[in-house]
């Protein structure tokens, strides 16, 4: 079972308001972007969905980014704790990057944010008490999200040039694309 975002009423938006405290613990992490609009054109009402899920290790062919949106690898990491910060950046952060270039054939990849999940954290929907600043991980999401849009994906890209990890000229000439990886840890 899925839980989507029900299509709003016309006049208002998928969304949730996040709270000044969980902003404090994304904010570095996202576009800086809180909202700053009409709450009361947010819709948040839940469509959740049976369907059949199968486990994509045993798919018949090849999943493929190209044809499938995401794919499977095989690829091993240094990184003894990946609670330790520190190494995620020196140690993970090159890695994944070797990982993009081999996934999409990228000439240039900057690693920019990581974010660690734990279902048996709780979050927004579970009331949200242990997802605190300080928490190693967030809780798990328990519905169906984009994490960039075509709105907020070249304002990220536009935050990362300010911030000095990409230049702009890279990005005003060039194809890029947003990649999330995953890990289970």
């Amino acid at each position: 079972r899925l839980t989507y975002p029900a299509r709003p009423p016309r006049g208002t938006q998928n969304g949730r308001v996040v709270t000044p405290a969980h902003w404090e613990k994304i904010g570095g992490i996202f576009p800086q972007e809180p909202w700053r609009g009409d709450s009361s054109t947010l819709h948040d009402e839940e469509d959740p969905r049976t369907l059949e899920v199968r486990d994509a290790r045993q798919a018949a062919s090849p999943l493929t980014l190209r044809r499938s949106g995401f794919e499977l690898r095989h690829w091993p990491s240094a990184v003894v704790d990946f609670y330790n910060d520190d190494l995620i950046r020196s140690q993970y952060y090159p890695e994944t990057a070797e990982l993009v270039r081999a996934a999409c054939g990228a000439e240039d990849v900057f690693v920019f944010q990581h974010m660690r999940r734990d279902s048996s954290a709780l979050n927004k929907e579970s009331g949200g008490a242990r997802n605190a600043a300080e928490a190693k991980a967030h809780g798990a999401v328990q519905r169906v999200h984009a994490d960039y849009t075509p709105e907020n994906g070249p304002r990220k890209l536009r935050e990362l040039a300010e911030a000095g990890v990409v230049s702009e000229r890279e990005i005003a000439h060039r194809r890029w694309s947003i990649v999330n990886v995953w890990r289970s840890i």
